[in-house]
């Protein structure tokens, strides 16, 4: 047979607290509670903990974050319109910029330390600022169309923009075009170059070379007689006869210590020390 039992308090052992126990039943869910003088009571639990990261508003991390295979993604934003300080939101930080307006400045997002991306709609000018927005080149951007930009919030709405990719795939500063002049260069003796400037010289009866442009070319018609200037040091010259020169004037030191006698069309290298001349026949018999 089914019996009650009554009670108003509960003790446990001899030397135990003597509880009070409510004279109601409660909510489905509810737990008891001490008053801290030893009356339970009927209350309601309340998690005062942290339920989801969304709930944290100020998150830290003690350690090294591991994504566990995941991803940590940019989080698209609403499309932003153009305006002298763009009015960025804080509901993502990848955003389209729409409009023409000149951009001067960016409002503050996340606060220093934030990373924002934006992709440009249209063309606009982002207006560099020493502080407010620094740009990469130093000077004012004009965006087109599909180009894109990140930037760093480095102090309370300031900015500095860290990449920036034309959409066309040009670079965003030009490179410097400077004219390229092509010199040929003479060794000299004590190791230092001198620029030449070469000329080539038509010569059908004896002569003697012109230093004054170093590295000339003597074009000679005919069999001529050379009379070799004074060794100046890096001077050079060359000489292409239809013939072999039919004598030479002046000291020169032929490679092997031989006069060449070579036949037909002859070309001839000089070379000077500031001392002497050197020379040899390049070749001979040529078609």
């Amino acid at each position: 047979m089914a019996s009650t039992l009554t009670v108003d308090k509960i003790k446990g052992g001899s030397s135990g607290v003597a509880l009070t126990l409510p004279t109601t039943d409660g909510s489905a869910g509810q737990l008891l509670k001490t008053d801290g003088s030893a009356v339970l009571s009927w209350a309601t639990d309340v998690d005062t903990g942290i339920t989801s990261v969304a709930a944290d508003t100020t998150p830290q991390l003690g350690g090294d974050l591991d994504c566990n295979g995941a991803q940590i993604q940019w989080s698209k934003g609403a499309d932003v319109a153009s305006a002298t300080a763009l009015p960025v939101l804080t509901d993502g930080n990848y955003f389209d910029v729409t409009g023409t307006t000149t951009v001067t400045s960016i409002n503050t997002t996340g606060g220093a330390g934030t990373l924002i991306k934006l992709h440009f709609d249209a063309i606009l000018i982002l207006t560099h600022h020493a502080t407010d927005l620094i740009l990469p080149s130093g000077a004012n951007i004009t965006t087109a169309a599909g180009d894109e930009a990140e930037f760093i919030e480095y102090d309370t709405g300031d900015y500095r923009c860290t990449s920036y990719t034309k959409a066309d795939g040009r670079a965003l500063i030009a490179p410097t075009n400077n004219a390229i002049t092509s010199t040929a260069q003479a060794f000299t003796e004590d190791q230092t170059f001198e620029a030449i400037t070469e000329t080539v010289t038509a010569k059908s009866a004896g002569f003697t070379p012109d230093l004054s442009n170093d590295g000339t070319v003597y074009n000679v018609t005919g069999a001529v007689a050379v009379t070799m200037p004074t060794a100046e040091s890096g001077k050079s010259f060359t000489i292409i006869a239809s013939a072999p020169v039919s004598s030479w004037t002046g000291t020169i030191k032929w490679a092997s210590a031989t006069v060449p006698t070579g036949t037909g069309i002859c070309i001839y290298t000089f070379v000077s020390d500031g001392t002497n001349w050197y020379a040899f026949e390049a070749g001979n018999a040529f078609g």
